[in-house]
């Protein structure tokens, strides 16, 4: 389940690009706006696959951590998830 464990954003928030499972949601979370690579995790040469393009492509996986990185300051934070709780309670 997407967002069910922090450890993804906690990655991301390190500016780390993250290795996610081949599935819809993931994709659209993570590999589409460009923070991740997907494999599939029962195949070893998939993940194979996945590591060595981390490990040839330094300049687009550092992107990849800096952007998941920069949507974490800027969206996927407490603070601004929280806003308008908040802003309800300080409304009563």
């Amino acid at each position: 389940m997407v967002g069910a464990s922090n450890k993804p954003f906690d990655c991301l928030a390190s500016g780390l690009p993250l290795l996610v499972s081949d599935l819809e949601e993931w994709h659209r979370l993570y590999v589409t706006p460009g923070y991740a690579l997907a494999c599939d995790p029962a195949d070893p040469e998939s993940i194979a696959a996945a590591l060595q393009w981390f490990l040839t492509h330094p300049r687009e996986r550092w992107q990849m951590g800096e952007s998941g990185r920069q949507r974490i300051l800027g969206e996927w934070n407490y603070e601004r998830q929280f806003a308008p709780v908040y802003a309800a309670l300080c409304a009563s």
